[in-house]
């Protein structure tokens, strides 16, 4: 009886992993029909100052 239930276990989660890929399949079709999206303007790119190479003297 115990392994009957596991074989009705295998048959439920294969049946899942079935119907988990279908609707994989349907969601990058239609993501594939979709307009193309416009695009993304760019950031001005911004300088790092430079780091002083010499301490200044303490009193």
């Amino acid at each position: 009886m115990a392994s009957f239930n596991s074989y009705i276990l295998a048959f439920f989660m294969a049946l899942a992993l079935v119907f988990s890929s279908i609707n994989v399949g349907l969601a990058a079709r239609r993501l594939q029909q979709t307009p193309p999206s416009p695009s993304i303007p760019t950031e001005p790119q911004h300088t790092v100052p430079t780091l002083p190479t010499t301490q200044p003297t303490l009193p």
